[in-house]
């Protein structure tokens, strides 16, 4: 509950008023500056765009527990996108209500059924948008929506959630960080339409900057922006509505393409393999493991797969010749590269298999786009082409596709993989700085050890920092994005 509210009972019975304090003292939310304008808004329907660290938790929870407390017997929905994001919302509401206000004691969450009841009457039941059908039927006053941006469609809101507001006129408040141009973002720009049907609605949009409580805001966004790509960066921090395609590589660092290949100079050297055989192209790349230098790129298809190995092997051999210590090698095992990485391995080569699953591209895209965009990784100019024409899309469940625009991906794929090898198996904090030339590197340690320091609800940092959920190197639990 918010300190607003309470100040208002306490007015009228100050002898509670006594009694009270020292419960609310370890519940009470105090709204920072930016946060009080939406508690306070009396407009029937609210939806907030915030960046990460806002607390729209916080106040989404407050908000829903005041709507319960001013109005006996009420009935209040919280709905979030996945079963994690209720529990993060149920037990947020939890640690704001003083337990005397509760009929019976909150159960856990790890609870199959969790419901919240007040001694004044008054109910929050907590469902996932994934499970729509249970939240058929009642008659609701007050729903919050958290995460709405995450769910792919309005459909849970229109034809099942929004019926439930009308018997008591109910209200709602949508917060989110943005996913696209999607239902949510409809959802916002009709608090800002002059149109009479839309006279119900209002909407904020903050920023990661705008939460005064964070010491030294500006410096850590300042971070993130140059440690995230552009494109989440502007979604996740500055909470834009960003289109549903557009170009994921920023090339425009002056280290992010060279002119040509080095030598391994004695160091380890990490190799990626993008298989294919007919229409598509094989492509191998391999960088060594101190700054991340480009020392090898071969790129041929319609070859026979044993042709394939051989020429991998070839690949070895050569670094091998030309001074790699070692030569790591990470091969695309999705599909039809699983039979020949059997094969590769039943021959005695020592392979890391990746998996491409969409977990692992979305992360792995996202960390090649932050490195590249930062200089930290390299390619050839030979490769620009598909790197500019790599697209993401914002699919109508909100997930991300990545593809190419225009037709072969292979160079890019390879090169996940390849740079994958460096985060999971090397020394990826190093930093070059080369001035357009492959020999010109040098190193320097101070990129930090996450992609972000968000709140628990980024999924992004929280795939890129879980080896668990890379479950595409076979054989090794990993140590995460570095």
């Amino acid at each position: 509950m918010s300190l607003l509210v309470a100040e208002r009972s306490w007015l009228t019975d100050p002898e509670a008023a006594a009694g009270a304090v020292n419960e609310l003292k370890n519940h009470i939310l105090v709204p920072h500056a930016n946060q009080i304008p939406v508690i306070e808004s009396e407009a029937r329907f609210k939806a907030v765009a915030a960046g990460r660290r806002f607390g729209k938790t916080k106040i989404s929870a407050s908000i829903l527990i005041d709507k319960m407390l001013e109005r006996p017997n009420s009935i209040g929905w919280w709905v979030a996108p996945e079963y994690k994001n209720v529990k993060r919302g149920y037990m947020e509401i939890v640690a704001q209500i003083p337990p005397s206000l509760l009929a019976k004691p909150a159960p856990p969450s790890t609870s199959q059924n969790l419901i919240l009841h007040f001694k004044n009457g008054s109910v929050i039941e907590f469902y996932s948008a994934a499970n729509a059908d249970a939240m058929a039927g009642a008659a609701v006053d007050y729903v919050v929506f958290d995460e709405a941006g995450l769910v792919g469609s309005g459909d849970a809101w229109n034809q099942l959630i929004r019926p439930t507001l009308m018997d008591r006129k109910g209200g709602a408040l949508f917060i989110s960080t943005p996913r696209g141009k999607n239902w949510f973002w409809e959802i916002c720009m009709r608090g800002l339409s002059k149109h009479v049907g839309d006279r119900d609605w209002a909407y904020w949009h903050y920023t990661s900057l705008d939460n005064p409580t964070i010491p030294d805001i500006e410096k850590e966004v300042e971070e993130s922006r140059r440690i995230m790509p552009e494109m989440f960066f502007r979604q996740e921090i500055m909470a834009e509505f960003i289109s549903a395609a557009a170009s994921i590589f920023n090339l425009e660092h002056p280290d992010a393409v060279l002119n040509g290949i080095a030598e391994p100079n004695g160091q380890t050297v990490f190799m990626g393999v993008d298989l294919a055989q007919k229409e598509d192209f094989t492509v191998i790349t391999a960088s060594r493991a101190g700054d991340r230098v480009p020392v090898y790129h071969d790129r041929f298809n319609s070859l026979r797969w044993a042709d394939q190995r051989e020429r991998i092997r070839m690949a070895i051999r050569e670094l091998e010749d030309r001074g790699a210590e070692d030569v790591r090698v990470g091969v695309d095992a999705t599909g039809v590269g699983s039979a020949v990485v059997e094969e590769m391995e039943n021959e005695g080569m020592n392979i890391e298999k990746i998996k491409f699953t969409n977990q692992w591209k979305e992360s792995a895209v996202g960390v090649l786009a932050r490195d590249l965009q930062n200089g930290d990784a390299h390619i050839l100019r030979d490769q620009i082409d598909e790197f500019e024409h790599y697209e993401y899309k914002i699919t109508p469940s909100g997930n991300y596709k990545f593809e190419s625009s225009v037709g072969h991906d292979d160079e890019v794929s390879a090169k996940l993989i390849e740079n994958f090898m460096h985060h999971q198996l090397g020394n990826a904090e190093f930093k070059v700085i080369p001035t357009g030339e492959p020999e010109a590197a040098v190193k320097d340690t101070g990129l930090p050890t996450k992609l972000t320091t968000g709140d628990d609800a980024d999924p992004l940092r929280d795939r890129l920092n879980n080896p668990a959920a890379w479950g595409g190197a076979s054989g090794r639990s990993g140590r995460g994005f570095r």
